[in-house]
């Protein structure tokens, strides 16, 4: 306006754009079975400074894993690992405009410690002087929650109390380690 009279209009066209946040799932863990995992995505961002919403998800557990995610909106949710194996959570962040990339943390469950172990082949077998036995010794190592333990070493040894035995090289002891079935195999 120019005192007296109006212009034309004219207009200008202002375009904002917005970012996506970026997820962070926080880094993987390593936890016994029946532990409680808690989660966090408080390292997430958003390059405007909004506030984010969190989605997570359970995406991958152990067969007969019934685990299931407690505040899986909240920053930081929780579950119980159940069982033996792999579970991998994803975090999905959202700042209101656009969501970000899932991203994925896993958690490794391993089992406890060995809590029992059972003669599983082997026993009640006798012998001549100086022959092998016909069948080798076997032992089921597993832990507290019934789960069989891999790679646990099992001494045998032979014991007697008129007559005794030996291992290879004459050896009174002889150590196994437990393969994929929590089982351990003496040698012959």
């Amino acid at each position: 306006n120019n005192g007296t009279f109006d212009s034309a209009p004219s207009t200008v066209t202002v375009t904002t754009t917005v970012s996506a946040p970026t997820a962070n799932a926080g880094p993987a863990q390593s936890v016994a079975v029946n532990a409680s995992v808690n989660l966090s995505g408080s390292a997430s961002t958003d390059p405007q400074n909004l506030v984010l919403t969190y989605l997570w998800s359970l995406t991958t557990r152990p067969s007969g894993s019934s685990a299931t995610l407690t505040g899986a909106t909240t920053v930081a949710p929780s579950f119980v690992a159940d069982k033996v194996g792999t579970y991998v959570a994803q975090l999905i962040v959202n700042n209101g405009f656009l969501p970000s990339t899932p991203v994925t943390v896993t958690i490794t469950v391993n089992p406890g410690p060995p809590a029992s172990i059972t003669a599983t082949s082997g026993g009640g077998q006798s012998a001549n002087l100086n022959a092998a036995f016909a069948n080798v010794l076997k032992a089921t190592v597993k832990d507290a929650q019934g789960n069989v333990l891999s790679g646990v070493n099992v001494t045998f040894t032979a014991q007697g109390t008129t007559a005794n035995a030996t291992f290879p090289g004459g050896l009174t002891t002889a150590t196994a380690a437990t393969d994929v079935n929590g089982v351990a195999t003496s040698p012959t």
